[in-house]
């Protein structure tokens, strides 16, 4: 689950960088 939720941030923070993780 935590990889999982990782992996969701960190692909949304490529192509939106709001997050700043």
């Amino acid at each position: 689950f935590l990889i999982f939720l990782l992996n969701f941030t960190e692909s949304r923070t490529l192509h939106r960088n709001e997050y700043g993780i």
